[in-house]
Parts: structure tokens; sequence; C-alpha cells
């Protein structure tokens, strides 16, 4: 990657919003690892019609934007899919920057870190230089400096565009992720010299883990059983009460342990605490969580046998 260094292109201007990366480099042309011949792929399927010959109409093809290196594109370019294709391609056509008023995150990423500028610009920027080409097509330009982070428009008006300070350093420098890491080796290699290590792993044995205790054991025991007994019927996802059963309290409230209050034959352990709401049925009521992260399951009228509902 090569150093950034402030400069004067023409630019061409794509108004159209969410270009997804597809439209910048359609899927079919992502088995190549190399960036080489990326550029005249760029657009593909808007620069060439279906015979494969290029599409005059097309910003790109017409002959007063050949040549440019900024394109200026509407709102949240570079959305969809990620593909490092993509900035591939605009650099190999010949694009060392791009002005949107909206990046989606990936791609900004993407190009930062393949040295491509995407700068972030206002609305009234981006009508202004709409306007500005419509009066003058492929024939105006403006002035990118990353040191100052200022775009100069065709006006002579500079707007300040942001950018994260370290992204700033690698495409200033034209170092990567990686290469900011090698270029640091030796300063690395100075700190670890002076600073012994503070954590040394180097033949640690793990202790063994106690056995659980008598309480815990008897808690897995009962959940054990209680999850036995609910693969046993699984047809509801209610409760059913008898319907002679009165609710003395909001059926909406929480039920406290260990029993609910809404019925004696109804053991509710401490699981079971949740939010209730009530439906009627023809031969009782049900009442059904509204929160559950486990199932409730149906229960004869009779036998009023209960399952674990909830983990809170």
């Amino acid at each position: 990657m090569e150093s950034f260094k402030p400069y004067t292109a023409r630019y061409a201007v794509l108004p159209v919003e969410n270009i997804d990366t597809d439209q910048i480099i359609p899927a079919r042309f992502l088995k190549t690892t190399s960036k080489v011949g990326l550029g005249e792929i760029l657009f593909s399927d808007w620069r060439y019609n279906d015979d494969g010959t290029p599409n005059s109409t097309f910003v790109v093809n017409r002959p007063e934007y050949q040549g440019v290196e900024v394109l200026v594109a509407g709102n949240n370019f570079g959305c969809g899919s990620s593909r490092e294709h993509a900035p591939w391609a605009l650099q190999g056509f010949g694009f060392k920057a791009v002005l949107s008023t909206y990046f989606a995150d990936i791609f900004r990423n993407n190009s930062l870190k393949n040295g491509l500028l995407p700068i972030i610009i206002s609305e009234e920027t981006y009508q202004k230089l709409v306007s500005a080409d419509a009066e003058a097509a492929g024939e105006v330009e403006i002035s990118v400096d990353l040191a100052s982070q200022t775009v100069t428009l065709p006006d002579g008006e500079k707007v300040h565009f942001p950018i994260e300070p370290f992204a700033k350093y690698c495409v200033l420098n034209g170092v990567d992720q990686l290469g900011f890491l090698v270029s640091a080796d030796e300063d690395l290699s100075t700190y670890e010299s002076a600073h012994a290590a503070r954590v040394n792993t180097a033949g640690l044995v793990l202790k063994q883990q106690s056995p659980p205790s008598q309480e815990m054991g008897s808690a897995l025991k009962s959940s054990r059983k209680a999850l036995q007994h609910s693969k046993r019927s699984r047809r509801s996802l209610g409760i059913l009460l008898p319907s002679k059963t009165r609710c003395s309290e909001d059926v909406r409230s929480t039920p406290p342990a260990p029993h609910c209050p809404k019925t004696p034959l109804m053991h509710v352990p401490h699981q079971m605490r949740c939010c209730w709401e009530r439906s009627a049925v023809p031969n009782g009521t049900i009442l059904r969580p509204r929160f559950a992260l486990n199932k409730a399951y149906w229960v004869s009228a009779k036998h009023l046998v209960c399952t674990r509902i909830c983990g809170r």
C-alpha cells in the first residue's frame, strides 16, 4: 500500500443510493484472490450490455469521465455482503477516494485497510458536487488532503471529514494493520526484555474439581426427576386447574414459592416463578406463563402435576 499524498483530481458522479457490493463487483467474479484485472469488471452489470459491449450511457464509460480519480456516490454506498474485492475493483479502475453521505461499516473498514479513502460528506456538500458536475461534466476538480482531513470543493470551499485516528495513520504511512505491528517489532522486543512475564502458564496443572455438595446433589437429582416426568406429557403449554378453584390473586401476578395460593393442589417450586395469564376452557382454567424459558405441560384436573416453567 502506497503512502497517501495530497492530490487534486476530477470526479465522476453516480447519483444512486444503496449501491451494494454485488453491484460494485458481482459475486461471480469473486473466485479470484488476485487484484489484477478487477478494475475492468467494476460495475460490470451496469458498464456492459448483455452482449458484452460497453454501455455508452454509463457514467464511467463516457469520454468526458475518462481518467477520473474520485467517485461521488449516493447515500449508503457499499452496503450488502462483505467482500474485499469491492475496494480492490474501485482501486483497479483508478479511484483513490469515494465521497458519499454514508458508507456501510464493513465496506468502509475494508477500504481503509487497502488505502482507498471513504470520505463522508454532508448532504449539502453532496448536492454542491452534483450541481457543479452537471454544469461542467467531467471537468470540475476537487482536492483531498488527509493530513488536515479536508476536501476542497470546486468553488474553493474547504470541508472537513471524519476518520479514525489509527486508520488515518495507516493510510498516511502506507501500512496496513499487520505492517503496523511489524514496524513496532523492535519496540515490542525492547519492552518484553525489560519486563518479566506477569503470568507464566508453563507446566501449570489444573486442580481437580471437588465433588458437588450434598445440597447441590439433591437439587440435581430433583431436576433430573422433573425432566424425566416432563417428557411424559408434551401436549400443551398450559397448566390445567379444576374449575372449582378460586384465584384469590390477580392471575398476572408472580406466584410466590414454594406454594401457589391459587390452588392447594398445585405445588410450585422456586424455578416456576414467572408471570401468568388465565384462559378459560370447558372443564377448567389454564394458567399460561407469559415469560417461559422452559415448557409447561398438560395436567389432568384430578392429578395436578407441574413441571418446571422458567429458570428465573
